[in-house]
């Protein structure tokens, strides 16, 4: 049985699901039926025991390494010298409030650059926000949780964005020596990915890695690295490096 299976020591009765039962609402336009669907959905075991999946969607999640430390670095590495980070914010909760937080994270400390066009404007954010959904929601939905006192960590540099999730590949196999269209979809949380699938945050064939290719131009394509304990994945800052116009005419800057 795989691990996002398990039951665990909590019971159902004692935790609510607010944030679940509306996002489930929203994107299907269906309600949760208590408690025929958490059991469908592998959250909940026999009679009112939560499996960890159930746990870890609970809001009051009590899965301690549920956790996204988030930082915006001040230059092109970790640490600077005079002032390490310009940004950082620590999140511990349930994986659909993890995924919020950490794209609101993203987003503020993000700008998008924009230039006139014949049409109107035409905006240039750091950041393809499709990319950055993808590559989060990989590292919630594919990390190790069994690893104690671990975490998903967001560092953003000057130049790039890096997501680095607990656990390397399921199979033993390191990223960069794939190719990516050929990397075999073998799912450490099965329950996670189809509970994110059930909500629409990603999609059932495993194509996340190639979707976030496709939102970059071919001369700053994002990279994938992995050990056997941990998967990063780098994105790389558009608009780094590159002259900005800022005077209302041709061009400006928008947080």
């Amino acid at each position: 049985m795989k691990v996002d299976a398990l039951e665990t020591k909590y019971r159902f009765s004692d935790y609510s699901y607010t944030l679940f039962e509306a996002t489930y609402k929203q994107k299907t336009g269906l309600a949760i039926d208590k408690p025929r669907d958490y059991h469908s959905f592998g959250m909940l075991s026999n009679g009112d025991v939560l499996t960890f999946v159930g746990a870890l969607f609970a809001d009051q999640c009590p899965i301690y390494q549920s956790r996204v430390f988030c930082t915006r670095w001040n230059g092109l590495k970790k640490g600077g010298l005079y002032l390490d980070a310009l940004d950082s914010d620590e999140f511990q909760s349930n994986a659909v409030s993890l995924l919020t937080d950490g794209l609101k994270f993203v987003r503020y400390n993000s700008s998008v650059k924009w230039r006139k066009t014949g049409a109107g404007r035409l905006e240039m954010p750091d950041y393809p926000s499709e990319a950055v959904h993808e590559a989060l929601v990989n590292a919630l939905v594919h990390r190790d949780y069994m690893i104690q006192g671990s975490e998903i960590h967001i560092d953003m540099y000057d130049d790039r964005l890096e997501i680095v999730s607990p656990g390397g590949m399921p199979d033993g196999k390191r990223i960069q020596d794939l190719h990516i269209d050929d990397v075999a979809s073998i799912r450490r949380n099965p329950v996670i990915c189809d509970i994110f699938s059930r909500l629409k945050l990603m999609e059932r064939r495993g194509s996340g890695l190639r979707k976030i290719i496709d939102q970059y131009p071919e001369d700053a394509v994002p990279l994938f690295r992995s050990t056997e304990q941990s998967f990063v994945v780098t994105l790389k800052n558009l608009n780094y490096g590159k002259v900005s116009l800022s005077n209302g005419v041709n061009g400006g800057i928008e947080n």
